[in-house]
């Protein structure tokens, strides 16, 4: 038995990406500007950017079987640009970051292809299983929350009230706990900056 599931790996993943995707955005709209190899627009520090340096270099050798790439030594373009490549890196950056959005009725995000939803979990099984679990959860304990809450009016005893209203918080606390969950696998992380 595994001590954390796999849903909760991936969403941690998706953080890490989420945290640079505004450089990454920009960067990547500097390539393709400047269409020079990365020595000449970077300089790798040896101590901080070994592992950059040597990806660059590893996609010289092997980049020509790519789609395309951007290698220390040489560069290969795409022959059609990704639609998120066409926008300025300040908006994607800012799309990025934000929560997903709302889209019309009966779907969930709009499609926005740097929103984690779209980018991750409708392309991964067992995350889009989890989502869609946690949601039938959520809506049966709310439905049985509202029923206890009924249930509680209804009856006449005081110790039958205390015990429906005890169960119907604690249902609330489940269904608070299947929000959490869809959000962490739904909503892009955003750093909250406080000062010190």
């Amino acid at each position: 038995m595994k001590l954390f599931p796999e849903w909760y790996f991936h969403q941690n993943a998706s953080k890490v990406l989420e945290q640079d995707m505004g450089f990454l955005s920009s960067q990547n709209e500097i390539l393709l500007k400047e269409k020079v190899p990365t020595k000449e627009l970077y300089l790798n520090l040896k101590s901080s950017d070994t592992w950059v340096a040597e990806y660059r270099k590893w996609m010289d050798k092997v980049g020509h079987g790519m789609p395309y790439h951007f290698g220390h030594s040489t560069i290969s373009f795409p022959k059609e640009p990704a639609v998120v490549e066409h926008a300025p890196a300040g908006v994607v950056a800012g799309l990025s970051a934000s929560s997903p959005a709302k889209g019309g009725i009966g779907t969930m995000h709009a499609p926005n292809l740097a929103n984690r939803y779209f980018r991750h979990v409708i392309h991964c099984k067992g995350c889009s299983t989890v989502v869609k679990a946690f949601q039938t959860w959520k809506n049966v304990l709310s439905a049985v929350v509202v029923a206890l809450a009924a249930m509680a009016i209804l009856v006449s005893g005081r110790q039958w009230k205390v015990l429906l209203l005890a169960s119907a918080s604690l249902c609330s606390v489940g269904v608070y706990a299947c929000s959490t969950a869809i959000a962490m696998n739904t909503t892009n992380f955003i750093r909250i900056h406080r000062r010190l």
